[in-house]
Formats: structure tokens, sequence, C-alpha cells
């Protein structure tokens, strides 16, 4: 399990179609597909129910969409708190100038 297929599964949960989720991901639809699968796969459990025109989450599937998308924010805080300077402590900063 990785960020990017539990990005994967929340556009999923919003858009309700494979199709729509990975033309809004920029990836094709089989990436899509296989990452569900993998992950129902990991999980043990059925996290949709699929249909031909869209998919439902089960309650598998909703338990883990909170967890899914706290992860995802979590990732989402620590990346930008961990990439800023400003944020670390003991960071400090020198300026310099040639003018004597």
């Amino acid at each position: 399990m990785d960020i990017e297929t539990m990005k994967t599964f929340l556009v999923l949960v919003d858009t309700k179609n494979f199709t729509r989720t990975a033309h809004q991901l920029f990836i094709a639809q089989s990436t899509v597909t296989n990452r569900i699968l993998e992950l129902e796969k990991e999980l043990n459990v059925t996290l949709f129910e699929r249909n031909n025109r869209s998919v439902e989450l089960t309650p598998a599937g909703e338990r883990f969409s909170l967890y899914a998308a706290s992860v995802i924010r979590l990732t989402d805080t620590a990346m930008a708190e961990i990439s800023s300077p400003d944020t670390i402590p003991g960071n400090q900063r020198c300026f310099c100038s040639s003018v004597p």
C-alpha cells in the first residue's frame, strides 16, 4: 500500500467511475483497476461494489476511506512542514553583501 494507491482510491470514492478517475489522475484506466484490485487483495476485503456504470463503497470501503483520508492529510502536512525551511528548529539564515 502506498500513497498513490490511497489517492487513487479516494478519487474513485469521489468520482464513482474508473474512467473519470483515470482522467482526473492522468493515468490509464487499467492502472486505476490494478491499484484498487491490489489494495483489495492486500486488505483482504472488497472496497467497492461494481456495476456497469459506477461503483459504490462497501462498508469496509467506507471505513477504509476514513483512514486513507487521514493518511493523505497527515502526509501532505508532513511534506509541507518538513520541506519548509522556516519550520526546521535551529535553522538560521545568513545574508552577505559585496558592498563594503
